[in-house]
């Protein structure tokens, strides 16, 4: 499991990204969830740096849109009983692998990958897998930490094994090799 920067990621988190992914499509929903979407417009932070050479103000929006992002899929996993007690709730997640079609698979079956906010084009061209959005950003329903490193302003997100083609896909059709399996 690659570490944020300081320290390995959190596995809970993981394994809520991994439920959540699992009830969005138990719900035949698609990705970029608005119950989960961050507080801060990372678009908007993003279009500023285009014309700027300031990262800071970008770091600082990317590491305080994580914990929104964490906090909220959290607080909905708890209000649609997918959590309890800070553990999975095994049988309505046993329900939601059954009604999605998804064989139950540890997620160490996903791969982690990493988008740099730095440096996006805003081309479009990898929109269309659905895994991330105009700006080359992954759905923030697989988010799972912020790099905490200094100069850094990337984002990690875990992309269970049913979606890496989709993933894939985004990265070769990203012109700046902004995204990027860990």
């Amino acid at each position: 499991m690659p570490t944020n920067g300081r320290s390995i990621l959190d596995e809970s988190i993981v394994s809520d990204a991994y439920v959540w992914l699992m009830y969005l499509r138990s719900q035949h929903r698609n990705l970029f969830a608005t119950e989960v979407r961050p507080s801060i417009d990372l678009a908007e932070l993003m279009r500023h740096h285009w014309t700027s050479t300031e990262h800071s103000e970008l770091r600082a929006g990317v590491r305080r849109a994580m914990p929104d992002v964490i906090a909220a899929r959290r607080a909905e996993m708890f209000r649609l009983g997918l959590r309890n007690t800070g553990k999975s709730c095994v049988g309505k997640v046993n329900s939601i692998l059954n009604t999605c079609g998804w064989r139950p698979r540890w997620r160490r079956q996903g791969r982690f990958a990493s988008m740099d906010l730095r440096y996006t084009d805003g081309s479009e061209l990898a929109e269309e897998t659905g895994v991330v959005d105009a700006l080359d950003v992954p759905a923030w329903d697989m988010w799972v930490s912020a790099d905490e490193r200094e100069h850094a302003c990337k984002i990690v997100c875990w992309v269970p094994a049913e979606l890496v083609e989709h993933m894939e896909r985004a990265i070769h059709l990203c012109p700046t090799a902004a995204i990027q399996w860990e």
